[in-house]
């Protein structure tokens, strides 16, 4: 059996002794691509088995994306690999041709979460294989239905020397941080990225940190108060809540507080009727996590919930009113169905409670007032900022990354590859610069020179 020093040392060998081959890497992509297929059902199968998702919400919340990733790198990737021409800034042009070219890292160890198994994994080892890397992937252990399919589709399609996924039962995470890769990429929670940032960090090995973080709801007296419910409500439900880029917590202006909070639950019962719940809400990843989100609704302010189901790790969407920032609700991401809802009057109101956690991976504005919401694009820091719109940047070929503390790095489609590479500088001269030469000559006859 592999183990990941065995592996590392394999990869490191074929990286050292290999020419990046185009058309090898592009055939592997469209391996790839009919390995997707060929697996469909095992998939959704799997996804069911751990989240009891439907097929529906498997496809859009995961399996397009990484159709979308692969189509991608297929049809550009000669186009990524092209040098950049750079011009001389001075007049000593023709003396030499500049270019910058793109070089793979090398060895990359890529952390994934159990929100989106699919999602994540595959289109990170899609970005890091096409721009020349090896890759050792570790899962998380809780989506363990999904990771034996990713586990068997992987094997399919590419040898232990290109990329290599950790077995469950293999190797810990702490383990991991002993190793000399040559990049790494994590993403997951706030606690966990931490971790891997400082222990990579001390021997100056490059990280990308992608995280999720509080992600707020600013909504304005001017909105569409049932569109931006409806919208709201679909996107904090994907999953189950369990997503990076789920609405964390709502704040609505107090004019229109009672209105939202009834169309919000007139959206959950729509989209969820009682007598489809079972069937259309995903579970709660796990007993623990669960429990988790059971504590954290304990004394709170209820103002909306029905019967969870324990048993079928089913947790009714919850509307909690939290007025005061000092709430422990509010010092963690909530990745789940609870809807934190918080009126507020004036601008300072939101300053106050949106800067508790400094930067968020995403910030959604419903308002028709454009000096309002130039305001709040403008103001607060975040990864993407959407107007009149949630969740829905997974779906645009834009960057997923973070800012401050939601991560560095971002990827997808060009994003990926440039993650993924470094920029490495050509210089070509065709003649030395005699004039430059000692002993110096007058400055006014350099100045004409350059």
């Amino acid at each position: 059996m592999y183990n990941v020093k065995n592996v590392l040392r394999l990869q490191q060998h074929s990286f050292s002794n290999e020419k990046i081959n185009l058309k090898k890497i592009i055939n592997k992509l469209k391996k790839f691509k009919l390995a997707l297929k060929r697996f469909d059902n095992e998939i959704y199968d799997s996804l069911k088995k751990d989240f009891n998702r439907t097929p529906f919400e498997s496809y859009y919340s995961e399996i397009i994306h990484v159709q979308k990733e692969l189509n991608y790198f297929i049809k550009n990737i000669k186009k990524l690999y092209k040098p950049k021409k750079i011009k001389n800034s001075f007049k000593t042009h023709g003396y030499t041709k500049n270019y910058i070219v793109k070089r793979p890292h090398g060895c990359i160890l890529i952390m994934t979460p159990f929100s989106h198994p699919i999602l994540f994994s595959l289109i990170s080892i899609i970005g890091a294989f096409s721009s020349g890397n090896k890759v050792i992937l570790k899962l998380s252990p809780y989506a363990g239905n999904t990771n034996i399919v990713i586990r068997k589709l992987i094997n399919v399609v590419f040898s232990v020397e290109e990329v290599f996924v950790i077995n469950d039962a293999q190797d810990n995470l702490t383990g991991l941080f002993d190793f000399n890769f040559d990049f790494v990429l994590f993403i997951g929670s706030q606690k966990i990225g931490k971790l891997v940032s400082e222990k990579f960090a001390s021997r100056l090995i490059p990280t990308a940190i992608l995280l999720g973080g509080k992600c707020p709801a600013i909504i304005d007296k001017t909105c569409d108060i049932k569109k931006s419910a409806n919208t709201l409500t679909w996107a904090k439900l994907i999953n189950a809540g369990q997503s990076s880029i789920a609405p964390d917590y709502f704040l609505i202006h107090e004019s229109i507080y009672d209105a939202f909070l009834k169309e919000t639950i007139k959206s959950i019962e729509n989209q969820f009727p009682e007598n489809t719940i079972d069937i259309n809400l995903p579970c709660i990843v796990n007993e623990n996590a669960f429990n988790r989100l059971v504590q954290l609704t304990k004394d709170q302010n209820i103002i909306y919930q029905k019967t969870h189901k324990p048993k079928l790790r089913k947790f009714f969407p919850t509307i909690i009113e939290v007025t005061n920032t000092k709430n422990e609700l509010m010092k963690e991401e909530m990745y789940g169905p609870i809807f934190l809802f918080i009126k507020y009057s004036k601008f300072e109101d939101i300053e106050k409670w949106v800067k508790l956690n400094r930067c968020s991976n995403s910030i959604y504005c419903f308002s028709k007032d454009k000096t309002f919401y130039k305001k709040i694009e403008n103001n607060f820091e975040s990864n993407s900022f959407l107007l009149n719109d949630a969740a829905v940047q997974i779906y645009k070929q834009v960057q997923f990354g973070g800012v401050k503390n939601s991560g560095h790095g971002s990827f997808r489609f060009e994003h990926s590859y440039n993650m993924f590479t470094y920029n490495k500088t050509i210089i070509k001269a065709k003649k030395n610069m005699k004039f430059l030469f000692a002993p110096y000559k007058d400055l006014n006859s350099l100045k004409k020179k350059i």
